[in-house]
């Protein structure tokens, strides 16, 4: 019984960890920093402060993709199944 009690209380820490997105102030100042990228006006500073959130990001991607692993190790199931069970899709790169 312990042993079950435990690995539920993985489980909702590791889905409470897979469902939280980047805070939405950091969010924003990500997607405006890229507009302004994009349009040739970013700063110095700016370009810094771009990198560091972009680091920030694909940190947070990668530990991401390993909760989903183990989530899906302890479910015995696949990763992708367990997308498809969160409504995840993968992000496909151009």
């Amino acid at each position: 019984m312990d042993q079950l009690a435990a690995q539920r209380i993985m489980e909702a820490e590791l889905l409470w960890r897979i469902r939280t997105a980047a805070p939405d102030p950091k969010t924003r100042l990500l997607h405006k920093l890229l507009r302004r990228q994009h349009s040739g006006t970013l700063t110095q500073l700016e370009r810094h402060k771009l990198q560091t959130l972009l680091d920030e990001r694909e940190e947070r991607s990668a530990q991401r993709l390993q909760d989903l692993a183990q989530l899906s190790k302890l479910r015995s199931i696949s990763v992708r199944e367990l997308m498809s069970e969160l409504g995840i899709s993968p992000v496909v790169s151009p």
